[in-house]
Formats: structure tokens, C-alpha cells, sequence
């Protein structure tokens, strides 16, 4: 248990009806005695208390007194609600600071909790995907990381790894010959159900992280073909300047929207054409890059133009796009367009044929819904995975169970890192500074 006692608000700054103040450690009970005139709080209850300075009210408040283990950190803690004001808040946590309590840094509260064993790494990652997630989709997936549902599988298939691990070690430790076809048989047909437990966690994973991520859709097509026009339309805001004048967008402009629950990174890209300025020959740089990394890409140009058609598809095949809608601009102006299933028409200053494309955008979303039991996860859980299949698959080809067995304990700590059972005071600190302040 830490030897400091740390304080934060806990809620939002700003005005409100209620603030929450938090407080961790061996003297926190102590520090909010002084402060209250009294220490006999019954534990997990709201007790009202008046606050007072040299006999002078400051506020009503409401303490909860957790003590540890059995708390949030695993520590003594105590929260203190006062009216959500923020000059009583800071009074109240200077007071704290003055009787010896420290400000905690960001994530600190719940990295008290992960080295306490309240936690696992995963579960502390999700708390903070829950309080930064943008939908509900995302706010259903972190809660059953949070749960532990994606924490359960892994330590599923360490234990079957441990069983493998333990049979291997006994072979080289016992075994006063060589090992039998029949005994690395039986140990092959374990670590082929390994992979297989693996691969299925890692797609899940997959799919974790591509909700966390949200679906990249990137707007594209020569200059002046109505992209700007398009990415305000989708969003309702004047996201980005519209004129005549060509390359008007020279940077990437990002936006995001929601359809089915699921979150759209909208990309709004510099036009792509011809050109001898140096700005825009960046802008148009970034844009091939863009297309390259989207979920998918808009190739907006302008249909009244005869090479429309040309136009789309030489983006596309010049910088090998796989997953596309060709949009034609200013349907207003077009007598009739044949469109195949990759091709919309529609009209920005109209908004004729938006509808058609809304319906394409929200198929998108289905295609890549998850299920009702998808996990929350990060690139680093699903980096893990992948070297643990690489690390199970080398183990495959391996004549020597000598090697087999280093490879196993590789793929351990591969999924010890995920748990963070075994986790670098640097990968600590990267995972638990991205938290607010006071969790």
C-alpha cells in the first residue's frame, strides 16, 4: 500500500449541483477528521456533515467512508460532495494538501487500484475507454471489458498454456529418451486448440479495436467536386470553407458522426490535380495517404463533367482503393446517369440523392457492427495476440521440445502484458497518464 494519501476532484469541472472530491491512502480518515471535527464514519455511508472554518459555515457536505481493501483503490478512501462550485473545491483540496495530502496525477487513482489488485490492466484501460467513449455502441463494449469478459478469455487460455508448459517441462526434465511421435503427437493437437482459442480472440480483439477506433471514411476527388460542401452537409456544421476557387483545402479536415451507434471519422482531403504549389502539393500528398489507411473511401467528382466516370476510376486504380462509392456531384445538372452498386448520384446544393448515400454510410456501419458481446480493446492487446499466434506457430515447427518450451513462455508473457501482470513501469505510465485527473 502507497505511503502518500492523494486527493482530486472526481467530477467535472465547472459549476453543478454536486462536486466530488476523492481521497486514497493510510490518512485520509485522519485528514478528513480535522477537517469535519470527527473520524467515527460508518463505513459505505452517506453522512452529512457541516463544514466550517474558525466557526464560520462554508458548505453542506455528504461523506462516504470506504475503507480498505474493500474500496475502489483497495486503500482507505473517503468522498467528500460538496454544492459543485469550483472555488470549494479548490478550498477543500488546498486544505487537504496543507494537512498532508498530495494531488494526484492523472490515472493515479486507478493505478493504485491495478497495483492493489482491484483491477487488471485491461479492466483499467476500459475504465477510461468508458469514460471517453462516443457512442453507445462503444459505451456497451467497454463496460464488458470491463466486467472482465475479455480478461477471462486470456487467462482461459493461459491455463490451458500451463497445462501444455507443464507436460514439456516434465518430457525434458523425465525423459531419459527421445520424445516418442506419439507424446509430440499430443502435445501438437494442445498447441493447434491453443491457436485456435488465439485467432478467435484476436478477431474479436479486432473488432474491439475497430470500434474504439470508429470507421475512417474518407472524401476524395479532384478539386472543386463538392467535397467540402458534402462533409458539411453530412455533418450539419461549416466544417470546412466552400468557394469556387479550386484547392481551397489544402489539409486534411476531421470530423465525426454517428450512424447505428457506430462513430464516422469523416476525412474532408485537399483536391487531387496538377500543381506547382508547394502548400498544395503537401495537401495532396496527405491525401494519398489518407486514402490508403480509410475503411473506406468517397470518390466525389463533379458529374457534369464528360470524363466524369474516367476520373473515378483512374483515382482508383492509381492508388489501389479497395473499398469505394463513387459519387457523382450535381445531379441537378445531369440529364440521366447509369450508376452500378459502387456509384450514387446526388446534388450538394440541391440534396437530391443524400438520402441514397446516408443508406449506403449506415450499411457500412452494419457490415462492421460488432456483436452484443464485443470487448473493448487497444492496439496493443491485439499486437500482443498476433505475436503470441507467431510465437505458438514457430512452436509448431520445432523438432526440439526445448525450443517448443521457450516459445510457450514467450507466448505467456505475451498475454502477461495484456493482464499486466508483467508490465514495464514505462508501459505503466504511457497506459495510466491518458486518465482525467481523480480516476
Amino acid at each position: 500500500m502507497s505511503q502518500t494519501t492523494i486527493v482530486a476532484r472526481a467530477t467535472a469541472s465547472g459549476h453543478s449541483g454536486i462536486a466530488i472530491t476523492r481521497v486514497s491512502g493510510s490518512k485520509s480518515l485522519e485528514i478528513i477528521g480535522q477537517i469535519f471535527g470527527k473520524t467515527d464514519f460508518e463505513p459505505r455511508k452517506a453522512t452529512f456533515v457541516w463544514w466550517k472554518e474558525n466557526h464560520q459555515l462554508v458548505d453542506q457536505c455528504i461523506v462516504i467512508y470506504f475503507p480498505g481493501p474493500r474500496s475502489s483503490t483497495g486503500e482507505d478512501v473517503v468522498e467528500i460532495h460538496t454544492h459543485g462550485n469550483t472555488i470549494l473545491t479548490n478550498m477543500l483540496i488546498m486544505k487537504i494538501q496543507a494537512m498532508g495530502g498530495s494531488l494526484a496525477k492523472p490515472g493515479e487513482f486507478m493505478q493504485r487500484a491495478f497495483l492493489n489488485g482491484k483491477v487488471d490492466l485491461v479492466q483499467a484501460e476500459a475504465v477510461a475507454d468508458l469514460i471517453a467513449a462516443s457512442s453507445e455502441q462503444e459505451l456497451k463494449s467497454a463496460a464488458q471489458s470491463l466486467s472482465g469478459m475479455f480478461s477471462h478469455q486470456v487467462r482461459d487460455i493461459q491455463r490451458q498454456l500451463n497445462n501444455v508448459r507443464v507436460q514439456i517441462e516434465a518430457l525434458i526434465d523425465f525423459s531419459d529418451e527421445d520424445i516418442s511421435p506419439t507424446e509430440q503427437n499430443q502435445i501438437n493437437v494442445l498447441l493447434a486448440d491453443i491457436k485456435s482459442l488465439l485467432r478467435k480472440l484476436l478477431g474479436q480483439a479486432q473488432k474491439g479495436l475497430k470500434l474504439r477506433q470508429g470507421l475512417v471514411i474518407a472524401i476524395v476527388g479532384p478539386a472543386n467536386a463538392g467535397k467540402s460542401s458534402l462533409l458539411n452537409i453530412l455533418t450539419q456544421e461549416d466544417s470546412a470553407i466552400v468557394t469556387d476557387i479550386e484547392g481551397t483545402t489544402r489539409d486534411v479536415i476531421k470530423e465525426r458522426v454517428h450512424f447505428n451507434g457506430i462513430c464516422l471519422t469523416l476525412l474532408d482531403t485537399a483536391g487531387l490535380r496538377s500543381t506547382n504549389n508547394v502548400v498544395e502539393k503537401i495537401g495532396i500528398e496527405k491525401t494519398k495517404d489518407v486514402m490508403a489507411k480509410a475503411n473506406h473511401v468517397l470518390v466525389m467528382v463533379d458529374g457534369s463533367k464528360p470524363d466524369a466516370k474516367f476520373q473515378a476510376e483512374t483515382i482508383i486504380a492509381e492508388n489501389k482503393v479497395s473499398s469505394y462509392t463513387i459519387i457523382y456531384n450535381k445531379k441537378d445538372l445531369l440529364a440521366h446517369v447509369v450508376v452500378d452498386s459502387k456509384e450514387i448520384c446526388l446534388s450538394t446544393k440541391t440534396k437530391e440523392g443524400l438520402n441514397e448515400l446516408e443508406m449506403r454510410l449506415k450499411q457500412l456501419t452494419l457490415d462492421s457492427a460488432p456483436e452484443a458481446d464485443t470487448f473493448i480493446a487497444r492496439a496493443r492487446h491485439v499486437e500482443a495476440l498476433e505475436r503470441s499466434i507467431l510465437h505458438i506457430e514457430q512452436a509448431e515447427k520445432q523438432p526440439m521440445i526445448e525450443i517448443q518450451a521457450q516459445e510457450l513462455r514467450l507466448v505467456q508473457l505475451e498475454l502477461d502484458q495484456i493482464l499486466g501482470t508483467v508490465s514495464s513501469d514505462d508501459l505503466l505510465g504511457m497506459i495510466f497518464s491518458t486518465f482525467c485527473i481523480g480516476k
